[in-house]
């Protein structure tokens, strides 16, 4: 049986969105809102960016990020990118 995000891990926060341009709002106030919860809000303002540059910035994805990939998904690619602290 296929897990959902918050068996996976309860940190791990997932969101399907339709490909429309009204979705960027959407994914950047839930990215913004989900980090600030975990109390990661530090890293609210780069993983906003992140959010909405999949297809479109990928150099700034890898800028970012500490590691970052894509997959295949219906109808276009899925976009991931982890976040660190530098210590």
């Amino acid at each position: 049986m296929a897990r959902t995000a918050t068996q996976a891990s309860p940190r791990l926060v997932a969101l399907v969105l339709p490909g429309i341009p009204g979705s960027v709002p959407v994914a950047r106030r839930h990215v913004r809102d989900a980090l600030g919860l975990h109390g990661l809000g530090e890293f609210a303002q780069d993983a906003a960016i992140i959010t909405c540059e999949q297809g479109r910035g990928l150099q700034i994805v890898a800028a970012l990020s500490a590691h970052w990939g894509w997959r295949h998904e219906d109808g276009g690619k899925a976009v991931f990118a982890v976040l660190a602290r530098e210590v």
